[in-house]
């Protein structure tokens, strides 16, 4: 039985397969940006190729819930429900940030040298624009466990707010938006940008070790969706001359509270 892993929901599109005890069987990342809905079943269709093996085989999947692009994750949700009801197996969600967490703090961790509790957190910093960065705070695991431990929530924050918990935790800061929160810092902070999206063996590693009830595939949206209703777009309601008014919808957008 094989692990299937999946991640749309920033600027890669990733699949991989991997083994009950985690090893790859076959892997594939397309850096896209967009257009993830394209692109992910055809990927998908080589990792299973590569890994001779089908859905039929899977024990469960795992799939990242954000934050992140909106539609990315929608996209990835669905293909993962998808496949789930198909195979009749569970879904487990991976946030985004604890997957980028992973990866920086095992840089830092050498097993022979340093011991998880020497590792300085790290910020995992995603530029979501607007003048936020999406972000959480994190700490290398105990020995032999394999999911970092979150110390806060995943939240939209400004980069100066950023900045201020990086430095009260003496966090190192990394992820696509390290840069602009240490600009905020003034150079207080050391930063690495260059994990720009989730390695996705360490997404279906960490969805491994993880009960499917503890993290259920559920969307992590820390802001709304930056599509709005065009206002010169808007069709007017008309009312025939006999009938009863129709009260407003309170989610008609012209509704206010």
């Amino acid at each position: 039985m094989s692990i299937l892993a999946l991640d749309t929901a920033l600027d890669a599109c990733s699949v991989a397969l991997l083994t009950a005890g985690g090893d790859v069987l076959a892997r594939a990342t397309r850096d896209i940006g967009r257009g993830h809905a394209e692109v992910l079943m055809a990927v998908a269709g080589e990792v299973f190729e590569a890994a001779g093996t089908t859905p039929r085989d899977l024990s469960r999947i795992v799939v990242t819930i954000g934050p992140g692009s909106f539609t990315g994750i929608r996209v990835g949700l669905a293909a993962a429900r998808a496949i789930g009801l198909a195979a009749d197996v569970p879904v487990v969600g991976v946030t985004t940030l604890e997957a980028i967490a992973d990866e920086a703090l095992a840089q830092a961790l050498d097993p022979v040298l340093v011991t998880p509790a020497l590792v300085a957190p790290v910020l995992v910093a995603i530029d979501a624009r607007r003048g936020e960065v999406y972000a959480g705070l994190y700490a290398a695991s105990p020995a032999g466990h394999r999911i970092p431990t979150e110390r806060t929530a995943p939240a939209a924050m400004g980069h100066a707010q950023a900045a201020a918990l990086a430095i009260s935790a003496g966090a190192r800061v990394v992820g696509s938006g390290a840069m602009l929160v240490a600009t905020a810092a003034d150079g207080r902070i050391a930063a690495d940008a260059a994990i720009r999206f989730p390695d996705i063996v360490r997404v279906g590693r960490i969805g491994a070790a993880r009960a499917p009830s503890s993290q259920p595939p559920a969307p992590v949206y820390l802001r709304a969706a930056d599509a709005k209703p065009q206002e010169g777009f808007r069709i007017a309601r008309t009312t025939a001359p006999d009938a009863d008014p129709v009260p407003p919808s309170p989610t008609d957008p012209e509704v206010r509270p």
